[in-house]
């Protein structure tokens, strides 16, 4: 293979590259006509132009790459369509992203950023996230993006809200219709309180104002760290809770858990010793684990050795099997403070606290207790019942033996008479 060979080997495979790199970019002197599209690294989003449902308008829109059903996600032009296949995307002279229809002097849409801002050349890049982003080529500062225009959904990344430094809105409006995107009547977003109440908003256009249609948390239990650290929340409706502390604890501050405000959380019961002095675990049932960021997770282990493995770690507070749909599989191990923890009915999982010697025979005894007393209770239901029993045989032969009696005693008429 001769030099020349080599060299137009070595600029193919150039161009080629540099063809699969700008698959998902528009530089500053393209242009991305109908039918073409911009497809994101990941090949997860696709950006071009596209019709919806019947209508003949096209619009630049994003939507899933690969899916057999177009799912757009993001509309560039939503109030101003294109009347047929003449659009182009491209950059004025300024930096802007504009669509214009029919080479037309005035776009139809524009990313309207201020000269001052763009100062230089900039280029278009679809991400995998679905969002398309106006990169400055000297900063790379991304200078405009999609996302802080969203239209009628909500993907991982966006934000909804306002942002206080540049002034934006972010909120999700409908479509019109199916074979329309431009904004509806329906306009939704959410807003995060101090108290940590998520409220949910819906836009009525004819009365000009927000109203709050759904809310969360529903239970007051939901609110994160309800009972404070080392408390469990059971909530006896959707308006109040009952915060009680784990085995091996006590109230930080029984006055406010008086006042029923458990908020202050448990601490460990004073003079409790939790390193080799006899120590041991106490279960509790159908519970909301605590909160398993800081937990460590081991999946090798079966619950036994997790039990031990918490043992010997004198800073392990708790454990609990990492997967209780496969028979109590791996391990979760907890170190400090359990935060979070909500006690369930009928439901959740089983959580072992580390607890002091004279805790654990307490506890033991307690649940000895408990067994004698709930095995007192079913003998004494089984000797009621077959009491019961005896009594209704009884009652039933004794009456049989006298309608018997009755009978033989009754003149029969037959007899008389004859």
């Amino acid at each position: 293979m001769n030099t020349r060979t080599v060299s137009l080997h070595i600029l193919f495979l150039f161009l080629l590259l540099h063809l699969i790199d700008s698959l998902d970019t528009l530089a500053l002197n393209d242009t991305l006509r109908d039918g073409d599209v911009l497809i994101s690294r990941g090949r997860k989003f696709a950006l071009g132009f596209f019709s919806p449902g019947n209508s003949s308008l096209r619009y630049v829109g994003i939507w899933y790459y690969g899916l057999p059903k177009r799912t757009v996600v993001w509309v560039a032009n939503r109030e101003n369509p294109v009347n047929d296949t003449s659009g182009v995307l491209a950059f004025e002279h300024d930096g802007n992203l504009v669509i214009r229809e029919n080479n037309g002097s005035f776009p139809i849409w524009s990313s309207i950023v201020s000269s001052t801002t763009l100062n230089g050349s900039t280029t278009a890049q679809l991400l995998d996230s679905g969002n398309l982003v106006l990169n400055h080529d000297l900063s790379k500062e991304v200078i405009w993006q999609s996302f802080d225009y969203p239209t009628d959904t909500l993907l991982p990344s966006m934000k909804l809200g306002l942002d206080r430094r540049t002034g934006l809105k972010w909120f999700l409006t409908s479509w019109k219709s199916e074979n329309d995107p431009a904004p509806g009547s329906c306009s939704y977003r959410h807003v995060l309180h101090e108290s940590g109440l998520l409220s949910h908003f819906i836009w009525h256009d004819e009365e000009q104002r927000w109203s709050e249609f759904n809310y969360y948390p529903k239970e007051q239990c939901d609110y994160y760290s309800k009972c404070g650290p080392n408390g469990n929340c059971g909530a006896n409706n959707a308006d109040q809770s009952d915060c009680t502390c784990l085995p091996g604890f006590e109230p930080e501050s029984p006055g406010d858990w008086y006042l029923r405000n458990g908020s202050g959380g448990c601490k460990r019961k004073q003079g409790a010793s939790m390193c080799r002095r006899g120590e041991g675990f106490v279960k509790v049932t159908r519970l909301k684990l605590p909160d398993t960021s800081t937990a460590h997770v081991n999946m090798s282990l079966s619950l036994k050795e997790c039990e031990q493995e918490c043992l010997r770690d004198c800073s392990c507070t708790a454990y609990s099997s990492a997967d209780e749909s496969v028979g109590e599989h791996g391990c979760l191990k907890w170190h400090g403070n359990l935060v979070d923890t909500r006690a369930f009915s009928d439901l959740g999982q089983d959580l072992y606290v580390r607890v002091d010697a004279m805790d654990l025979a307490r506890q033991r005894k307690r649940s000895t207790l408990v067994k004698k007393a709930i095995v007192a209770t079913v003998s004494a239901l089984v000797l009621l019942l077959l009491g019961s029993l005896m009594y209704c045989l009884l009652f039933k032969r004794k009456r049989g033996l006298r309608n018997r009696l009755k009978i033989e005693l009754e003149p029969n008429p037959a007899k008389i008479l004859g």
